[in-house]
């Protein structure tokens, strides 16, 4: 197969987001917010999830996490913590890269 065969799915114009990139997003579980840094939704719904399970435990069953991307926090510092947690959005907006 030759690169000019190859088609792309991408729009154009569209800024292209690698994978390793980590990405705001706010995560909801039961009327409760927060901000996790992840790649994609589904891992920050996960983070969210054991973050939540970790504060209030299991309860037998998985709480329903919604998630949308929070571009506005993208430039926090805490994407480059270690352990990967959900964070207050309070919390995250005090440690906003200036």
């Amino acid at each position: 197969m030759t690169m000019e065969s190859t088609t792309t799915l991408e729009q154009p114009n569209a800024p292209a987001v690698a994978s390793s990139d980590l990405l705001a997003w706010e995560v909801e579980i039961h009327n409760m917010r927060c901000i996790c840094f992840a790649t994609t939704k589904s891992k920050a719904q996960w983070i969210a999830t054991r973050s939540y399970w970790e504060a209030y435990g299991r309860n037998g069953q998985w709480p329903r996490a919604r998630a949308w991307r929070a571009e506005r926090h993208d430039k926090s510092r805490l994407a480059l913590e270690t352990r990967q947690q959900a964070w207050s959005e309070d919390h995250v907006l005090n440690t906003q890269s200036r």
